[in-house]
């Protein structure tokens, strides 16, 4: 156990450490909405990779094959994507400029298209990242790969900054609010890459996220952002979601983490699929009739009223892994 709790502290201190790049590009592929800057790989992704290698070869403890192999998995991955910015860097940026002119328009069915269009793009860079994963999976022994599992998990999580920064964005602040708040992270990162223990690395984080509440919030938006934290982890804890909302039994419950369960077993070009199958099934085979009625309340809630401004957002449309 005390092995496990260090394995998962080191993770959090790489990622902390190699700053929000990756977990800017995992969320902003996940997400399917416009990247906000088409540009190529910064150094801070080419930091965040060579963390990534230096943990996996300290925790993993890969012998020398292995760590070979994986390097060069983690160099071609790196190309691959400075190659695709290359390639397809001016198309995502013509894409945004349509769809930002459409939005504005109010043309929905060319925003419709448009969407489809971006999305086959961002599918294309997606692949090469599960490309990596594959391979580096391929290499390793069965011990390994729950190991490297759960660093994907934390890798695509993004870290308590990454989650603090989301919540905050939902609160609509002040631009004079939000550039204070940047400023105090920021600076967080900074240290953080200073610190050399996982811990005084968190504690850093903790510290700036405590400053950013106390000095930069007021009174109304600190409770509103408890109120999501405590919606994200109890959502992420129990790994059921918008689900958690819907009064399930004790075996509705075990049914819904069992289909998940097997849903994450797929591989990693074909999760994304699995994750709808999943859903699909837990909607059509596990819900009754009044739970799948208080679902779509839930869904329009969000795609209508709940993201006006002030408004709660919380009730997602997915199960969080």
């Amino acid at each position: 156990m005390a092995r496990v709790k260090w394995f998962c502290a080191a993770l959090v201190g790489a990622m902390v450490l190699a700053g929000p790049a990756w977990a800017q590009e995992v969320a902003g592929e996940r997400s399917g909405g416009p990247p906000s800057k088409v540009r190529r790989p910064r150094r801070g992704q080419r930091e965040m990779l060579e963390q990534l290698y230096e943990t996996l070869v300290r925790e993993l403890e890969l012998n020398a094959d292995q760590q070979a192999a994986v390097k060069q998995a983690v160099e071609t991955y790196a190309q691959d994507v400075k190659n695709w910015v290359n390639e397809h860097g001016e198309e995502l940026k013509a894409l945004r400029e349509q769809v930002a002119k459409a939005r504005k328009a109010g043309e929905k069915e060319a925003l419709k298209g448009l969407w489809q269009k971006y999305r086959a793009l961002g599918r294309q860079r997606w692949e090469l990242r599960a490309k990596m994963e594959k391979q580096i999976l391929a290499l390793l022994n069965d011990d390994q790969k729950a190991k490297f599992k759960k660093l994907l998990q934390v890798m695509r999580r993004g870290g308590p900054l990454t989650a603090f920064r989301k919540a905050l964005r939902r609160l609509r602040l002040e631009e004079e609010q939000t550039a204070r708040a940047e400023k105090i992270l920021k600076a967080a990162e900074q240290d953080a890459k200073k610190a050399t223990q996982a811990k005084d690395k968190q504690a850093i984080i903790d510290k700036a996220i405590e400053q950013v509440k106390n000095t930069v919030l007021s009174p109304e938006q600190r409770a509103r952002l408890a109120r999501l934290l405590r919606t994200r982890r109890r959502g992420r804890g129990r790994g059921l979601g918008p689900l958690g909302r819907l009064n399930l039994t004790e075996d509705q419950r075990r049914q819904v983490q069992a289909i998940f369960a097997a849903a994450r077993q797929a591989e990693p070009g074909q999760r994304r699929q699995a994750r709808r199958d999943a859903w699909k099934k837990v909607v059509e085979t596990v819900l009754t009739e009044e739970q799948r009625q208080k679902l779509q309340q839930m869904r329009q809630r969000r795609r209508g009223g709940g993201r006006k401004r002030g408004q709660s957002t919380e009730a997602g449309e997915g199960v969080r892994d």
